[in-house]
């Protein structure tokens, strides 16, 4: 749900100083300046003054002859900023509640909140203990219909080929039971996200809820290929091969 940058100014601000303070931004001088400059503009309600032109001399202190049609510094440091965005909301900010996004073509940021009424979230209310060593619960955000049926189908073929290659105890339920009390809690998050003209399915595996990301991993197909196809079904066997695969290397 997009949320009105001057109502929600305290939120925003909250979000922009937890970027700007996470050791990927640190580091990228010209992506904070550049995130910074857009966000205080645009919370202040001055959203229409940021130009390429300001960016640059406002934002990065370039010269006052800079020539944006010469000069493509500003679009390469704003491809740059979304992709270290979509870095962030990837790895440190994946609990975050509040986001900031930055659309290609425009240099004025988006912001939303992930409790978006337009998204829904289900939970197979199951979990899957693997190997013996990982009790895997599994949760599923999606929009709603029609898209949140291919997402279903999707997190339904993962779960199914998550068994078939989980190596299952078939000794007595107390030791089974007993497995389970000693095994890690780790959460799968299969997120289905519209995009412009296509569509991602996001698996996330972190240490329980609101734990560290451990696994990511992103596939992006066209809205109408999340039907029941046999291609469906084998990026679900793939994908479960390589979470399996994952686990299996950690370390006790």
């Amino acid at each position: 749900m997009s949320i009105d940058p001057i109502e929600n100014r305290d939120r925003i601000l909250k979000e922009l100083n937890r970027i700007l303070s996470a050791p990927l931004f640190k580091g990228a001088k010209r992506s904070s300046s550049f995130l910074k400059y857009i966000c205080e503009k645009t919370v202040n309600g001055e959203s229409n003054s940021i130009k390429e032109y300001s960016i640059a001399v406002d934002a990065f202190g370039l010269e006052l002859n800079f020539d944006q049609q010469l000069d493509p510094r500003i679009r390469v440091e704003a491809k740059r900023l979304r992709d270290r965005l979509d870095l962030y909301y990837k790895g440190p900010g994946v609990g975050d509640d509040t986001i900031i996004s930055l659309e290609k073509g425009s240099y004025i940021p988006a912001f939303t909140l992930k409790d978006d009424p337009e998204y829904s979230t289900e939970n197979l209310r199951q979990a899957l203990l693997l190997d013996r060593r990982f009790l895997i619960a599994i949760e599923i955000t999606a929009p709603q219909p029609p898209e949140s049926e291919g997402v279903m189908l999707f997190a339904n073929d993962l779960v199914a080929e998550l068994h078939r290659l989980s190596r299952v105890s078939t000794e007595s339920m107390e030791v089974i039971a007993g497995d389970q009390k000693r095994a890690r809690s780790l959460l799968l998050e299969i997120r289905g996200q519209q995009l412009p003209g296509t569509f991602s399915l996001i698996s996330r595996i972190s240490l329980g809820e609101g734990g560290a990301l451990l696994w990511n991993s992103e596939i992006r197909l066209e809205s109408e290929e999340l039907k029941e196809t046999p291609a469906m079904k084998n990026r679900a066997r793939k994908e479960a091969e390589e979470i399996v695969g994952y686990c299996r290397s950690v370390e006790s």
